[in-house]
């Protein structure tokens, strides 16, 4: 089936649609997209989001999922603390507490959206409930993530945490930065 398309690759659209979905079929990953819109750019600008949401998709598939809502991030707190636990220097704590706000951020605002909760009411909440519990925005309440299918791709959440590691790095590391009104 995959020499199949290859060689229909070099051929007709048609026939690698065709085969691509009678693949599709036979593996059980079927799925049909139909996108309406009125003109070009609107499908060009469709287009381009599906495409988004399908390389999360596959993402997710291949790295797994967390808990959502930065709930994920949340469960990294107690760790902090330990390490809070072995700070040596003022510093240290500070930098401990910069990555503590970095990491409750994500919850906070969603909270702050939200906009019925003080943010660090909630923030409290979540914490006292345990791993895995967060804000479930639409229905306004606190509730197990996964029960509630409020998940995020592990790959997205690790990526989101490399960059901001990467840009604090450099702002804790430069010297001089310029700002735009």
């Amino acid at each position: 089936m995959r020499a199949e398309l290859k060689q229909a690759s070099r051929g007709k659209d048609s026939e690698w649609d065709h085969l691509h979905l009678r693949l599709a079929r036979l593996t059980g990953g079927i799925g049909v997209l139909k996108l309406g819109t009125s003109t070009e750019q609107e499908r060009e600008i469709k287009k381009d989001l599906v495409g988004k949401a399908l390389r999360v998709l596959e993402a997710a598939y291949e790295g797994g999922l967390v808990p959502g809502g930065g709930t994920a991030f949340l469960a990294c707190l107690p760790a902090l603390d330990k390490a809070r636990a072995t700070c040596r220097h003022e510093d240290e704590t500070y930098g401990v507490s910069l990555v503590e706000a970095a990491l409750t951020a994500p919850f906070l605002q969603i909270v702050r959206n939200h906009g019925e909760i003080h943010p660090p009411l909630a923030l409290d909440a979540v914490l006292r409930l345990g791993p895995g519990y967060g804000f479930d925005a639409l229905r306004g309440d606190y509730a197990c993530m996964e029960e509630r299918r409020i998940l995020d791709c592990l790959s997205v959440a690790q990526g989101v945490l490399e960059a901001a590691t990467s840009v604090a790095t450099m702002l804790i590391t430069t010297d001089t930065i310029v700002f735009n009104k």
